[in-house]
């Protein structure tokens, strides 16, 4: 990232699809370039009635999942 804790974000909005009878895979690799004292990297899965637009870090989403850095350990 180009400054310290900073958020950003990205979105994307998928096709409908169905997954009905099978399990569904979400999967994603991130590496943190520098040393993070507090910090993560995330994957929000929102409701289709989300306004990318107005997306901010409040927005209620269904399923999160990602890397939790603080402190000496992780989670």
């Amino acid at each position: 990232t180009s400054e310290d804790a900073r958020f950003y974000a990205l979105s994307r909005k998928f096709k409908p699809f169905s997954n009905e009878g099978k399990p569904m895979v979400i999967q994603f690799s991130v590496k943190h370039e520098q040393d993070i004292d507090c910090g993560g990297g995330y994957v929000k899965i929102f409701d289709c009635k989300l306004d990318q637009k107005d997306m901010h870090g409040e927005s209620p989403y269904e399923l999160m999942f990602g890397p939790d850095i603080c402190g000496p350990g992780t989670k």
